[in-house]
């Protein structure tokens, strides 16, 4: 794998996890991050590290310099936080890949070589697909702001490769990611969090949605197989999940553990204002992860 490596997202969730993969590797990386309040977790890995905001174009110019791979993570990933401000996640979703593809470009342009961009999409895109089971050739329908910028910027990249060349591209759509040292506003480690604090009452969104699941273990697994394997998987996309789950029985799951490791009762109740416009949900879908199985994924 050894490459030059530019990394946006970072000090992300995914971002940190994959950071330590790559330097383990023997990577070199350099993280485009906005400021360095947040960076404490990653300076001890010690990549290169530049300021730069992806959202603003002369933020990030001649940050492609002697890279070979644009692994793209920065993103607003909080499906809720979008709808509440749809304008920032397209600038930040989409105007922020356009702007590092339009660096990658230039770079090429100058350096005659190809920058491989690697980006991490989702599977929301396929929003309420008419099958219920979705492969990476299943006609996306993408519904909120979030999985609506997220497909833009899958589309953006495939135009760039087919009119400019030089940007070979490799999309994951990756499923819901839950591990340790994620956000506390998403589903599971919320749920942890509140039962650890001792709330005899646990706060809960609608239970009756399915979601696609992968740990974040999992997922950079299969980014560090992608990159092992450029050529093999040079211009495709790749579905990536362990599982789709109804997520009243992943609460039930965490609830029952919680009750043999605490000793005590735990109840949830459901509170309409965490849930989400029910045009922004998606019935049962579950992901075909066969493709990326035959390159050594499981």
């Amino acid at each position: 794998m050894p490459s030059n490596i530019l990394l946006t997202g970072a000090t992300g969730f995914v971002g940190r996890n994959l950071l330590e993969k790559l330097i383990n590797q023997g990577c070199n990386v350099r993280c485009i991050i906005r400021d360095m309040e947040n960076s404490s977790s990653i300076q001890k890995l010690n990549p290169e590290i530049i300021i730069g905001d992806i959202t603003k174009k002369e933020s990030v110019i001649n940050s492609m310099k002697d890279i070979d791979v644009i692994v793209h993570l920065a993103a607003m990933v909080n499906v809720s936080e979008c709808m509440e401000n749809p304008a920032k996640a397209f600038e930040t979703n989409t105007i922020g890949a356009l702007n590092m593809l339009e660096e990658s470009r230039k770079e090429a342009g100058k350096s005659g070589k190809e920058i491989f961009y690697v980006y991490l999409s989702s599977d929301r895109v396929y929003g309420n697909a008419e099958s219920k089971i979705a492969n990476e050739e299943t006609p996306p329908n993408p519904l909120d702001p979030y999985s609506v910028s997220k497909f833009n910027s899958e589309l953006i990249l495939k135009a760039y490769n087919s009119c400019f060349g030089r940007i070979p591209y490799i999309i994951l759509r990756s499923a819901n990611i839950y591990g340790h040292g994620q956000s506390k506003t998403f589903l599971i480690p919320s749920v942890i969090d509140q039962i650890l604090r001792g709330k005899k009452e646990i706060r809960v969104a609608n239970l009756d949605y399915y979601r696609n699941f992968v740990y974040i273990g999992d997922l950079i697994e299969a980014m560090a197989i992608v990159l092992n394997n450029k050529e093999k998987c040079r211009n495709q996309v790749f579905n990536i999940s362990e599982s789709s789950q109804k997520i009243g029985h992943v609460v039930d799951l965490i609830r029952k553990i919680s009750m043999k490791k605490l000793n005590r009762d735990i109840k949830f109740v459901k509170r309409d204002r965490l849930s989400r416009a029910k045009s922004a949900e998606f019935n049962k879908l579950a992901l075909d992860c066969s493709k990326i199985s035959k390159i050594g994924w499981e």
